[in-house]
């Protein structure tokens, strides 16, 4: 019956409130609505109905796992929420957008840069970083350290250290002061992983939308083939 009554109250769109899930404070649903980006507040029906969307239809729920970011429709009456439905999207190997690493950013300035840098090469006086080599996954895989002293070539994983990173994704921007020289360099990258091919945050995601672990597996891993080896 409920099934029915959720098909019907969507076949009207002017119906509902669409917004981004932020959060749950006892029964207190907080959405962030696009029209205007604000986050407002609304209350939850001790006996609301739940509805999951994978892409195929809603089909009704005891719970959900939200990590905040997910889209919802939330159908209120009598000045409370009276049905939900979540919207998750269809099983992909990019459901990290939640996380605080999906994107990030890191601004330092040349001189503290400059003095990380000589613990490893004595190259003196820092004038840039530049990146030589990017792997099949677009990270960098070899950087070249210019300085007034000497220059370095820094490879794989070593990367990480010398410049103080979670991840080798980025790509590098650069200030600079009225006579041209830099000033400070800033680090904008995705993620946060050794770069092997599977994002725990994604793979969560993943679950959440009702993908198994070998519908996960062969998502990050194309043509392989899993079988018990024992």
């Amino acid at each position: 019956m409920a099934f029915y009554l959720a098909q019907v109250i969507r076949s009207y769109p002017d119906i509902g409130m669409d917004g981004i899930f932020k959060g749950l404070d006892k029964e207190i649903l907080e959405l962030e609505q696009e029209e205007d980006n604000e986050t407002k507040q609304f209350a939850l029906s001790p006996d609301f109905f739940l509805f999951v969307n994978n892409g195929n239809g809603p089909s009704l729920a005891s719970h959900v796992y939200l990590l905040g970011g997910e889209e919802l429709k939330a159908f209120e009456s009598g000045g409370k929420v009276r049905m939900v439905e979540v919207f998750y999207p269809t099983p992909t190997n990019i459901l990290d957008r939640s996380s605080t690493f999906h994107r990030w950013q890191r601004r330092i300035s040349r001189q503290a840069l400059e003095k990380r840098v000589n613990r490893y090469y004595p190259v003196g006086e820092l004038e840039d970083i530049v990146p030589q080599k990017r792997g099949v996954s677009k990270r960098v895989i070899e950087i070249s350290i210019r300085g007034k002293e000497a220059q370095a070539v820094v490879k794989g994983l070593r990367i990480r250290r010398v410049l103080g990173l979670g991840e080798t994704l980025f790509v590098i921007d650069r200030e600079f002061d009225q006579k041209g020289r830099i000033t400070h360099f800033t680090f904008l990258g995705k993620g946060l992983g050794h770069g092997v091919g599977l994002c725990q945050v994604g793979a969560f995601g993943m679950a959440q939308a009702g993908a198994d672990y070998k519908q996960i597996l062969k998502k990050y891993y194309r043509g392989i083939k899993i079988s018990k080896s024992y």
